[in-house]
């Protein structure tokens, strides 16, 4: 439904998704909208803000090293983001090299300790694969980390 939602807004610029859905397991296994199809729908897409449980439903199933298009208007990108999620870093590299006119980043980083496998960002990125993001425009950067 939210895929529909989104397709019919081709003017959208400000994307917010926040909260936690109450009652069903959210990132359920049959989820087949991702973060590739949400920028396919949102092409204007300025502003991007997501919370921690849409960043695990649209994250499901991995994500490309780059989007087949450029995220040429993403301005302003905030993001709850799992440290031990190798598919949401991998989601977040993705959209920041894809995202050439970025001006600010927010992280909120959190650390799920109820992961079976405690893994960090150095065990399954290569910074050499990343060598050629760019973030010219970035004026500011904030990171914060949530203890859990």
């Amino acid at each position: 439904m939210l895929q529909w939602f989104l397709s019919n807004c081709p003017l959208l610029s400000h994307v917010c998704l926040n909260g936690q859905p109450k009652g069903t397991d959210f990132a359920a296994e049959g989820n087949k909208f991702t973060f590739v199809d949400l920028f396919q729908c949102v092409p204007l897409i300025k502003t991007l803000n997501i919370s921690k449980y849409y960043m695990k439903c649209l994250s499901v199933g991995g994500m490309p090293h780059k989007l087949p298009t450029s995220l040429v208007n993403l301005e302003y990108l905030f993001l709850d983001v799992c440290l031990m999620e190798h598919n949401e870093i991998a989601y977040v590299f993705c959209m920041i090299r894809s995202s050439p006119t970025l001006v600010e980043i927010n992280f909120q980083m959190y650390d799920n300790k109820k992961s079976p496998v405690q893994q960090t960002p150095a065990n399954f990125l290569d910074p050499k694969d990343y060598s050629d993001m760019k973030l010219e425009r970035l004026e500011t950067l904030k990171i914060g980390l949530e203890k859990r």
